[in-house]
């Protein structure tokens, strides 16, 4: 299990001082505790949602081998609804009324079997990819069943170096729905209204 997934900073962030929010298992698997950290209170099986200055977040469980993954829904009065899912095999739910989405699309599944049948990738990589990461096609399928009618923006996030293609991944994903789609890249500005004027 990688301890470090995507939290390779986060004691820098507290010794600058910043607010740190993780669920209680994050914050056990790196060892961390600090007054600035504030873990995210489980009720049951579900996530409290948080309130963070004009922000609402909702945390959910995401399909990944981290301890206690999270995605977010996350709500403003001038942003609407955003969904944020990364590091996650596949959406664990439905959802309704989001306004713009950031969600990961990491792997095309053609890439990865012609990696595999080439032996350019080692199988203990590609078992672990197709466990925990979201595929083109899954992403594809996702936002297929969604109801995008609200959707102003798609930005596709956390795609692999090796195992993807930004170009067809835009232009599939844009083929499935017809909305703005992004990819993430250093420098991206994009505004994320409710409404798209």
């Amino acid at each position: 299990m990688p301890i470090f997934d995507h939290s390779k900073y986060v004691k820098d962030a507290l010794k600058n001082r910043i607010n740190t929010y993780m669920t209680e298992g994050t914050a056990e698997a790196i060892g961390i505790t600090d007054t600035r950290l504030i873990t995210l209170k489980k009720v049951d099986d579900n996530y409290q949602v948080l309130q963070i200055g004009g922000f609402k977040i909702l945390p959910f469980k995401t399909i990944h081998d981290a301890k206690e993954p999270v995605g977010f829904l996350i709500n403003h009065k001038e942003t609407g609804n955003i969904l944020f899912i990364t590091d996650s095999m596949y959406l664990p739910f439905k959802v309704k009324n989001v306004n713009n989405i950031l969600i990961e699309c990491n792997y095309s599944d053609e890439i990865i079997t012609q990696k595999i049948e080439a032996r350019d990738l080692p199988l203990k990589v590609y078992r672990r990819i197709m466990a925990n990461h979201m595929s083109l096609e899954t992403c594809k399928e996702t936002l297929d069943k969604m109801d995008t009618s609200q959707v102003n923006n798609i930005v596709l996030i956390h795609l692999s170096e090796h195992n993807g293609n930004e170009n067809q991944f835009q232009d599939e994903i844009g083929r499935t729905v017809h909305k703005n789609i992004y990819i993430a890249s250093k420098g991206l500005e994009i505004n994320f209204n409710k409404t798209p004027f």
